[in-house]
């Protein structure tokens, strides 16, 4: 077997090492990822020829398609299936009991955890997406260009 059954990496001071989902349960958590995921990314998708203000608003929207589409229970379910298959150095696996006790007052270092571990689990999908993500990155950071879209002049020269 040439894949390497877990990757490790450091998080505010922790060493994370998540191991694989067997693929059932994978194809369960894709599904609700995908719920949640998807109607976002329509939005922004959709949006190919869009000015940079109307790719915004596109944003927004994903967003709010994010939101309105996720449920908590399904938030909890994704997230305690995923720390279940990491282990903290130090700590031990992230089993329901003992990452409530090793993120109590830490959420938003919770939600990294689990984003590393979507990350390791998914990382197909995510190479898919970062087409996806170099296209939007990119037409975001020309929203403060010049709005005549065309590119600066070197210092120094005229420009016509």
């Amino acid at each position: 077997m040439g894949q390497n059954q877990t990757k490790q990496r450091e998080i505010a001071g922790t060493t994370y090492e998540v191991h694989y989902l067997d693929p059932d349960t994978a194809l369960d958590i894709a599904v609700d990822l995908q719920g949640m995921i998807v109607p976002a990314l329509a939005e922004i998708l959709g949006k190919d020829d869009a000015t940079d203000a109307e790719l915004q608003g596109a944003v927004a929207v994903g967003l709010r398609e994010f939101v309105a589409s996720t449920d908590k229970a399904k938030v909890k379910r994704v997230v305690h299936t995923m720390l279940a298959k990491v282990f903290a150095h130090g700590t031990g696996l992230l089993d329901r009991e003992t990452a409530q006790q090793h993120f109590l007052g830490r959420p938003a270092h919770m939600i990294k955890v689990v984003i590393f571990a979507v990350e390791v689990n998914f990382s197909d999908f995510f190479d898919e997406l970062s087409g996806i993500r170099t296209w939007a990155t990119a037409k975001l950071a020309g929203a403060g260009a010049d709005p005549s879209n065309s590119p600066e002049e070197p210092a120094g020269t005229s420009g016509g």
